[in-house]
């Protein structure tokens, strides 16, 4: 929300009041339909990985763990204390995942499907470990709800859903 508000007042400090509206608009929608598409979903435990030495995601109060909820995901991580915890790997494979995210450069899914201990996870049995790129999460902007999708895509294996650049 205070993105969409951000977008806004550029708008109206550059002039450009209508496109920042459109802008929101479009963003709104899109992600308006992927809520409304996850709730038709199975809910999954998504851990999202931003660095594994040591094992980093995101805590309860996060904007990404919102996010992960909205998309239909279960952060396992919001046990965890804070914004930003550092899970140890026994935490990971008690909570199970059944969807494992990465978001950070360097790290190779498959090797993440060779950890040790992990081979019992679901989302390594399943192979529903997946890459995304970090700047489409991290860099707030208008691209989030290019995250946003890849994230719901992720989360309920779906190799793609009508993307907002097809929307205009």
């Amino acid at each position: 929300d205070e993105l969409l508000n951000l977008i806004e007042l550029i708008g109206k400090i550059v002039d450009k009041r209508e496109e920042a509206y459109n802008l929101i608009n479009k963003m709104e929608e899109k992600r308006n339909s992927l809520i409304n598409k996850a709730k038709l979903l199975p809910k999954k435990r998504v851990y999202l990985e931003l660095w594994n030495n040591p094992y980093m995601s995101v805590g309860e109060n996060s904007y990404l763990d919102k996010i992960i909820e909205e998309m239909g995901g279960i952060n396992i991580a919001k046990k965890a204390k804070g914004d930003w915890p550092i899970l140890s790997q026994e935490f990971i494979i008690n909570e199970n995942p059944e969807v494992i995210i990465i978001a950070y450069m360097g790290q190779n899914i498959d090797e993440v499907l060779k950890r040790p201990g992990w081979e019992n996870i679901d989302a390594v049995k399943n192979k529903s470990v997946y890459y995304i790129n970090p700047d489409l999460l991290f860099r707030l902007g208008p691209r989030i709800v290019y995250g946003m999708e890849e994230l719901f895509n992720s989360i309920h294996s779906v190799s793609k859903v009508d993307t907002f650049s097809e929307q205009g």
